[in-house]
């Protein structure tokens, strides 16, 4: 996931990255390892530890600023986000985007979203009504939207069979 956002930054396609399970910093911390090569290892002592030599320290801190003033690349820092929250911040990236209102939406982790919690109703109707939700709000907007979710270990045991 984070591999396909910074595909996305480097093709200059608008991606706004809602990283619900995992934090911003931790977030940031990986694509600045993905976009710079440095061991993540490194990145995460920035600031903890004078270990880390200067002219890498540098790159990183260029690399994190390059990230936070990029017109088409934007992280939401929040933890808990509903529709209506959603529908806000896309419209608000999509303002800020120069030329072009398209955007491609990525939530990590899907099932955070306020609109899949438990509603009393059987999972699948539960996931069905969201991802009905979030399809309305992509064509409404103008942006595709990409959803993240994990699957039980007895889920990811199962194989797909092709005929």
């Amino acid at each position: 996931r984070i591999n396909l956002v910074n595909d996305l930054i480097n093709a200059d396609v608008p991606v706004l990255y809602f990283p619900i399970e995992m934090g911003v910093e931790n977030t940031i911390d990986r694509l600045v390892a993905i976009r710079t090569g440095y061991p993540f290892k490194d990145i995460v002592r920035i600031g903890r530890t004078r270990e880390v030599n200067n002219e890498l320290e540098a790159g990183i801190l260029h690399e994190i600023d390059s990230l936070t003033v990029h017109p088409n690349f934007a992280i939401v820092n929040k933890a808990r986000v509903d529709m209506k929250y959603i529908k806000n911040t896309i419209k608000r990236f999509q303002s800020t985007l120069p030329g072009k209102k398209y955007c491609i939406v990525i939530f990590d982790l899907l099932l955070q979203i306020k609109e899949f919690f438990d509603d009393g109703t059987n999972m699948p109707q539960m996931i069905e009504r969201a991802i009905n939700k979030l399809d309305i709000l992509a064509k409404e907007l103008n942006c595709h939207w990409i959803g993240v979710v994990q699957l039980g270990r007895a889920a990811e045991s199962d194989k797909v069979l092709f005929s």
